[in-house]
Order: C-alpha cells, then structure tokens, then sequence
C-alpha cells in the first residue's frame, strides 16, 4: 500500500495540481548513433529538453537525442509529489516524427531528492506516464536510453522534455547522500552445511544481518548461504557504477586456504538475471554497460564442497555497497557528479571492532573444547598466583571444534586458571583440580 505524504500538504503551492516548474540541465552525455557516429548537432542541444513541447512534426528537432546509453539530467525549480500511488505523477515526452520503431524507443527513467541516490521508476516506451514509486516527492530526473539497436532508430530516445502531472510544492529540504548498501533481503534459498544433511546454525541464518554496512570483523553479524544457497537483496537506491561485496571468513584466511566462493548477478526487476562476476572471499566488482541502474542483487555460492570441514557452511554475506570511491575508474557519466555521493571504500565499514578469533572454549571432565578462527593458538595453565603451569600451541582448520585432554597431571588441589590466547583474542576459564 503507497503511504500518504500528509507532511508536504503544507507546502503544496497556490498553482494547480499540473503546474509546471522550470527545468535545468545538470548533466548529460550523448552516446552515438546506430553506426557508431556523432548524433547531428540539431539533435544534440540539451537545452532543448528543458520544455515539453509535445510536437512529432516532421523536421522539427525542439529535442536532444540520447543516442545509445546516453544520458540526461535534468532539475525543476520545484518538485512534484506522489500523488496516491495509483495515478500517473509526470510524464516523459519523446519524439519519433510519427516513426513506429518496434520494439519502440525507450529509456530508463530514475528519480532523485538530492541528485546523487536515485530510484528506479521503470522503462519509458516513447512518451510515458510514470509514478514516483516509493518517493513521496522528486525534483531530480535521470533518463538513460534503452533503445534496443535492433529497431532500426537513427540515434536512440529523444527527450522532448518532462510535464508534471502531479501536485507540485515549493522542494523541501534534501535529504543528505548516503551510501547504498543493501536494504532487504527479497528471497533465496539457503543451501545445507558441507555434509549435505544439517540446516545451516540459526545464528548464521539471519537474512537481516547481511543488510546495512558491512562490520568487516569477526563477529556473527552475515547470513551464510550455505552450500549451493542462493540469497536475492535489493539495493536502497538504483547501483551505476561498481558494488563492493564483503565477505566473512573467521580470522580473515586467503582464498587459497579457505575458497569460499560466490556467484554474483545484477537485475533491474529482481527476475531477469545478468551475471556480474564470479569472486572468493572479498570482492568489487564494476557494474556492466548493460546493468547500470540495477536495483537488485544474487549471491549464490558454488564453493567447493571438497576444500572444507563438514562443519562448513559456505560463502557468507556480510554485506554489499554499490558506487564506492575507486581511483582510477570512471563513474556514470549522469548518476554522480565528480566524486558527489560516491564513498571511500574505507569509510563504509566499521574497522573497530576486534576481532573475535575464539568461538567457545570449555572444560568437560579433563577434555578442553574449543573453537578458534584463527590459524594458531596458545594454551595455557596458570595458578592463583598467575605462575604459568603448563603452555602448549594449538594448530588446526578453521572452523573444526578442537579437543584437547585438560593439562591437569600433576597438579595440586586448587584453583587454576585456562587461557587460550591468539594473536588478537583471549579467553579464560577457571577450574578447580
């Protein structure tokens, strides 16, 4: 059900609910012609996308041309609000000369509040009603051409201009940018530990926990697949350039030692899939020509079983940011201006928190359990007086669950003290002998 945005009422102006508002050009860039050439410079003023004029005669070129994966921005002096989520907010004029080109014309139409996180409204066939969605108001509007080359178009969508259907209000104040991580989780299916037979641990299967900004550490804080699991989250805003995907592998090993490895899909609707990469571990990845835009992600892992304990529960998703700060690369050309909106890599993870390396440590009977996620580990008994009694080092996989016969021989009746120390994490358990 759309929500109502009774807290804009207010600022509804004085003009009918169709009133238009000034536009300007903040951005554009013009892709080429179905040959590969420039578009003709008639075709190719900006400025004439700022006013609808509504006209298909043959000869007149009040429009700006796209071409193909071109693109424009454009601001109104005003916004525009969603009406109730039924009805039509603005409308997306093209012109064709009267051509019907089929497939038709068509570009992909984003909205924005502060012109660096947008959101995807859908594809525009020529001239196009279309619906703020999940926005209760926009004053940013992106069009990116869609065009198929197989229907012949000489150069792509032709912007005639935007007209708003909707109420408009004076624009309130812009939200400020955000970096886009994952929002919600969509649907998937959780495969099942290496073994084939056990239901990944509930502590691991919380879909949520892959959400928000990765915590790039060592705690319980991702959702695992599980072997052959596929897990579908949908972005916040529309993702144009590259995503950022962090993975959570206890005492942070090499892909060499521990493979967990992940298939990684974009989409614009959630059901038609386009692979992006496949990567073990920690991964970023550019976002192809063809998915710019793209509103949803799959992760499915295709570890090998082969190269893990049966305890295993394959590549585990602490969580993905799209449009991070890479030097070096070339953002889309009209969802970020500069390096506006786009997030240094360090800064979107909470580097912090340590690490916990020891998963549980216990005594039962003169047998010490224990799990560490570390490489290495040392153990040792102390007295009340803090005197070491016996050390020994600890060496095994990740993830298996160690036991070790409690180094008790020997000792006098009293109160010791267990420790299992690595190189980041300590814990201790006291005993009596």
């Amino acid at each position: 059900m759309k929500k109502t945005f009774s807290v804009l009422a207010s600022l509804v102006l004085a003009a009918s609910a169709s009133a238009q508002c000034d536009f300007t050009v903040l951005r554009a860039s013009q892709g080429p012609t179905i040959s590969g050439g420039t578009v003709p410079a008639n075709r190719s003023i900006q400025d004439n996308a700022k006013v609808a004029q509504k006209s298909d005669v043959q000869g007149q070129s009040a429009f700006f041309s796209l071409g193909y994966k071109g693109c424009i921005v454009l601001k109104s002096s005003c916004a525009v609000t969603n009406t109730n989520g039924t009805e039509p907010d603005f409308i997306v004029w093209e012109t064709t000369w009267g051509n019907s080109y089929n497939p038709a014309e068509k570009a992909r139409v984003f909205a924005s509040q502060n012109g660096t996180n947008w959101t995807d409204l859908g594809i525009s066939f020529v001239d196009n009603k279309m619906d703020l969605g999940s926005l209760a108001w926009a004053d940013h509007f992106m069009i990116i051409d869609a065009t198929d080359r197989i229907n012949g178009s000489p150069d792509a969508f032709d912007v005639d201009g935007i007209e708003y259907l909707g109420a408009t209000i004076e624009t309130p104040e812009a939200p400020m940018p955000s970096a886009n991580t994952l929002a919600s989780y969509e649907g998937g299916l959780q495969g099942k530990k290496r073994n084939g037979t056990s239901s990944v641990d509930a502590i691991r299967s919380v879909t949520a926990k892959a959400t928000g900004l990765p915590q790039s550490n060592d705690t319980y804080n991702f959702y695992s697949l599980g072997f052959g699991g596929t897990a579908i989250y949908k972005f916040a805003y529309a993702a144009f350039n590259n995503v950022k995907i962090t993975e959570t592998s206890f005492g942070s090993p090499a892909c060499s030692r521990y493979p967990e490895t992940v298939n990684v899909e974009g989409s614009f609707d959630g059901t038609n899939w386009t692979v992006i990469a496949t990567n073990c571990l920690d991964a970023t990845h550019l976002i192809p020509a063809s998915l710019q835009g793209m509103s949803y992600i799959k992760f499915t892992d295709v570890s090998d079983k082969t190269k893990f304990s049966s305890s295993a529960d394959g590549y585990d998703v602490d969580g993905a940011v799209a449009d991070v700060y890479i030097a070096g690369t070339t953002p889309n050309a009209c969802a970020t201006a500069g390096n506006a909106g786009r997030f240094a890599i360090e800064n979107i993870a909470d580097q912090n928190n340590v690490p916990d390396e020891i998963e549980s440590l216990q005594i039962l009977g003169e047998t010490v359990l224990f799990t560490i996620q570390a490489e290495g580990a040392v153990l040792r008994v102390t007295d009340n007086m803090g005197r070491v009694i016996s050390s020994q080092n600890v060496e095994g996989n990740l993830w298996d669950v160690k036991e070790l016969a409690l180094p008790s021989a020997g000792l006098a009746s009293g109160i010791y003290m267990l420790t299992l120390e690595t190189p980041v994490s300590v814990q201790t358990v006291k005993f009596v002998k």
